[in-house]
């Protein structure tokens, strides 16, 4: 899938500089939907010593927002531009990772949809050990789809030109079937609404209209690996 790894790192290179809450309004209202799910994978799934992975880790939203327990942890992301401020990351694609098999505990990963396709999900169960967790956000395909219909990409404004990365969302029995197929069984899933945004509602969230608070905004899932011994 180069030409997926191509457009995320052009992509995310560019909207580095101004990938901040205050500007990302969208990606702020996501953020705040999953906080209670990653309060609860740190207080009650990620555990002391653990060898933890952070996949995407962009400018460090889990890493800096959260009570981590103290655990091994290392982050990766496409975009060099995105972690030149981070410690603890490597600049690869999730689909190529320099890691041994089965070598962490835990995968982790904050809006995930630029990397949930097959080729990037397999690489991920190859790094985790069998029955390790992993523990995601991603966009909720029913938002996706009202906002976009059947396209894969998300778009952001950034002066006068408009970049594109890729966006794969699911819904739930697509999802589950892809990550079977990648060596995982799935635990929980849960999705996220509107409702719980306490600060402004970005457009892209409130164009979708007067049903925005019954739309499923945000979903937030964990996974077991099967797959490595």
């Amino acid at each position: 899938m180069s030409e997926v790894r191509d457009v995320n790192k052009q992509g995310y290179n560019k909207l580095a500089p101004e990938f901040v809450e205050e500007k990302r309004i969208t990606t702020a209202n996501f953020h705040e939907l999953s906080q209670d799910f990653f309060r609860y994978v740190m207080n009650s799934k990620l555990k002391k010593g653990m060898k933890v992975l952070e996949i995407g880790v962009g400018k460090g939203w889990l890493r800096k927002n959260f009570n981590w327990p103290k655990v091994d942890y290392i982050a990766v992301d496409i975009a060099e531009m995105m972690i030149k401020e981070l410690d603890n990351t490597i600049v690869c694609s999730v689909e190529d990772m320099p890691f041994e098999d089965a070598q962490f505990d835990c995968v982790i990963s904050s809006l995930g949809d630029p990397y949930f396709y097959k080729e990037a999900l397999v690489e991920i169960s190859r790094v985790l050990r069998r029955d390790g967790l992993f523990l995601f956000s991603t966009p909720a395909n029913e938002w996706a789809r009202k906002l976009r219909g059947e396209r894969i990409f998300s778009s952001f404004k950034v002066g006068n030109e408009n970049i594109e990365t890729y966006s794969f969302t699911y819904n739930a029995k697509d999802m589950i079937n892809l990550w079977r197929s990648c060596g995982f069984e799935p635990l929980t899933m849960q999705n996220w609404y509107a409702g719980g945004i306490r600060g402004p509602i970005s457009a892209d969230i409130s164009k979708i209209g007067n049903s925005v608070t019954e739309v499923a905004i945000v979903t937030t899932a964990i996974f077991v690996n099967k797959k490595n011994g």
